[in-house]
This record gives C-alpha cells, sequence and structure tokens, in this order.
C-alpha cells in the first residue's frame, strides 16, 4: 500500500509543526543573538534525526515510500534550508562576515557530522 497525498501532508505539516514548537522555546529561552541559534539547532537535530530514521527503516526492510515519509516529509517539515539561506545571507549583507562564515561551514559540517552519528546511532539501537 502506498501513502497518500494527504498523509504525505499531514507529515510535512508534523515536522513544521515540531519546528515551530522548538524554535519558539528557543526564542522563548532568550537564545537570540545576531547569530541564529535556533535555526542552527533545529537544523542539527534534524540532521541527526535524518540519520537515525533512514538508519532504522533501512534496517528493518521498510519501504521506500515510508522511508521517504519519514525522511522527506517528517525531516523536510522539520529543518529549515530557506530559513538557514536568509539568515546566512543577512549575516553577510550585514557585514558579519566572520559570522557568516562559521554559520555557513559550521551547519553543513556539523549537518553532516549529525546524520553519520544518527546512522551510526540506528545501526547501535538494531544491533542491541
Amino acid at each position: 500500500m502506498r501513502p497518500r497525498g494527504r498523509f504525505k501532508c499531514k507529515n510535512n505539516a508534523l515536522g513544521t509543526y515540531i519546528k515551530i514548537i522548538l524554535t519558539t522555546y528557543l526564542i522563548g529561552r532568550n537564545i537570540t543573538s545576531a547569530f541564529p541559534w535556533p535555526t542552527l539547532s533545529v537544523n542539527l537535530f534534524g540532521c541527526l534525526l535524518i540519520g537515525l530514521l533512514y538508519a532504522l527503516s533501512e534496517r528493518c526492510s521498510l519501504a521506500q515510500e515510508y522511508r521517504l515519509l519519514l525522511t522527506v516529509g517528517l525531516c523536510g517539515g522539520f529543518t529549515t534550508f530557506s530559513t538557514f539561506s536568509n539568515e546566512a545571507l543577512h549575516l553577510l549583507r550585514s557585514g558579519m562576515h566572520w559570522q557568516f562564515a562559521c554559520y555557513v561551514c559550521g551547519s553543513v559540517a556539523l549537518g553532516l557530522a549529525g546524520v553519520f552519528a544518527g546512522l551510526w546511532a540506528g545501526g547501535k539501537i538494531l544491533q542491541a
């Protein structure tokens, strides 16, 4: 049975809702500054989550359609590439070149490390 479009939209909406809750929480904790910490936190957690979900779904032989629902749907709605790009451009246009470089390079490097950590953790969970 293939996932229907309405379910795909709900899965993406769930990811978006979780993103809003986490971002609002981080902003409420005064974790705001010129540096976009809430977006970075959401994206890095999303990278860890996508790696974990992919490893678990692969080891459990989950159908490709459902794996995509979890990774592209849920995690795609949760992470915020467009927000990341907008905030990076804002840092650059504001003359904050060092923060721009740290944000872009750190997001990519730590994002890849997060996916790797999620894949590793998913493998370890299934070995137990």
